[in-house]
């Protein structure tokens, strides 16, 4: 090989690298971000596995936020407003709109745990740790029925 074969190859190899460096930085820099899907309304398999992602999110110390649009069958919706700086999570519970709620209006809940509960039948979203709560108190704050989910979305969610 002669010197500028060499050189040709040794800028080639740095080429190579080099748009390695970049796919993997991207790749790097999508699992640190949130995904773009943060207004859920339908809970189908997708939106709990987007919702497990804020849960897991948390856990790993990085921030997220998404909204739920919870439909009632008679009146407006209830809309779960969530924050998380990956430490503390602020989960805000608006009533407002649902005219035949017993308790309209917004409770905001500053937790430091956010957790998720699973049965036969539906998966329940815990808060713990919350400013005004007892040290031990868990807020069970959304949940949702597994009805209608295939057995194989199922176990892309456990």
């Amino acid at each position: 090989m002669n010197a500028w074969q060499t050189k040709r190859a040794a800028w080639l190899l740095l080429a190579v690298i080099a748009v390695l460096a970049g796919a993997l930085t991207l790749c790097l820099l999508r699992l640190s971000a949130p995904p773009d899907n943060d207004i859920l309304t339908r809970f189908n398999a997708a939106e709990i596995n987007r919702l497990n992602q804020v849960a897991d999110r948390f856990q790993r110390g990085h921030g997220d936020n998404v909204m739920l649009i919870q439909t009632t069958i008679d009146s407006g919706p209830i809309i779960h407003d969530i924050q998380s700086t990956g430490g503390k999570i602020t989960w805000t519970v608006d009533t407002t709109r649902d005219a035949w709620s017993g308790t309209a209006g917004k409770t905001t809940y500053t937790c430091r745990s956010f957790s998720r509960t699973e049965t036969k039948e539906h998966y329940t979203y815990e808060l713990s740790r919350c400013e005004g709560y007892g040290a031990e108190e868990v807020i069970p704050v959304f949940g949702v029925a597994k009805v209608g989910l295939s057995s194989i979305l199922r176990e892309m969610l456990n």
